[in-house]
């Protein structure tokens, strides 16, 4: 059933001119613009889990890849920055508070508590549970394919 809370609309592109935006990543894309957004009125309908857990977990167990790639660059290309947090840029505050996170330490059991209780995914009832459960699962996903590609890239082998 469609999620009122738990997994309210976020902010992604979805409708733009090719030569005014590239993409700086893989896992919900950023759009970097050479030219002034636009915003819908309106909710764009997107059903996360519509095609049952199966191909959830597959194509979530892809992400945390790209999203634990993305960590590691990140933090190989620059230190951490606060000042996008106070920019006019919504996707670059987003962006920075996605960084900041990185280095927070138990980050399932925040993204499952930031969900579950400050994003009232509770209102949502066993489905927005589920769910909350589910994305702190994905953050548990990402931190241990982080410390697998550190390990490989130490000389570790599988």
């Amino acid at each position: 059933r469609p999620l009122k809370y738990a997994m309210a609309g976020g902010v992604v592109m979805r409708f733009f001119q090719p030569p005014a935006v590239r993409f700086a990543r893989r896992v919900n894309p950023q759009p970097v613009l050479t030219e002034p957004a636009g915003y819908l009125k309106n909710r764009f309908i997107h059903y996360h889990f519509s095609r049952g857990l199966t191909q959830w977990f597959e194509k979530h167990n892809q992400y945390a890849t790209w999203e634990a790639q993305e960590w590691i660059d990140a933090e190989q290309a620059a230190p951490i920055s606060f000042k996008p947090l106070l920019g006019r840029d919504r996707n670059a505050r987003l962006q920075a508070i996605k960084r900041i996170s990185f280095a927070l330490p138990f980050r399932p059991a925040l993204k499952f508590c930031y969900m579950y209780f400050w994003r009232l995914g509770i209102l949502d009832g066993r489905s927005g549970l589920h769910c909350c459960i589910l994305m702190g699962v994905f953050e548990y996903m990402i931190g241990i394919k982080v410390r697998e590609m550190k390990y490989v890239q130490r000389g570790g082998e599988l």
